[in-house]
């Protein structure tokens, strides 16, 4: 079982940096969003929903790093950088989950602040 869930990790690997910038990407959209409904547009939905997805992602890579390193896997990470010139900077899982994390609660905080201020 230990082992499937391994292989399992290997090969999920390759897929952790686009994840990643997807989940920068639904943040972007509802900092837009945000933007755009503390211009008195109806966008409250769309915030709600990009910054939901982004809290799932973020979530999912702190749980994929500690089970990583339950698993006795070096500690996991996305390498960013060029790798031509070795110059490499490493983003581990949980550090780059907790950013995604903590960025989409402060959209959500924004658009309930919004949501209860009157205009």
């Amino acid at each position: 079982m230990r082992e499937t869930m391994l292989q399992m990790m290997q090969k999920m690997g390759p897929f952790m940096g686009p994840m990643f910038w997807t989940g920068v990407v639904f943040l972007g959209i509802g900092a837009v969003f945000l933007l755009a409904r503390f211009l008195n547009a109806n966008t409250g939905k769309a915030v709600s929903w990009s910054s939901s997805i982004v809290i799932i992602l973020g979530l999912f890579f702190v749980v994929a790093h500690f089970m990583g390193t339950y698993l006795g896997m070096d500690t996991p990470f996305i390498a960013f950088g060029d790798v031509a010139t070795f110059d490499i900077i490493k983003g581990d899982f949980w550090m780059l989950g907790a950013g995604l994390f903590v960025s989409a609660v402060f959209l959500k905080i924004l658009l309930k602040m919004k949501g209860s201020v009157a205009v």
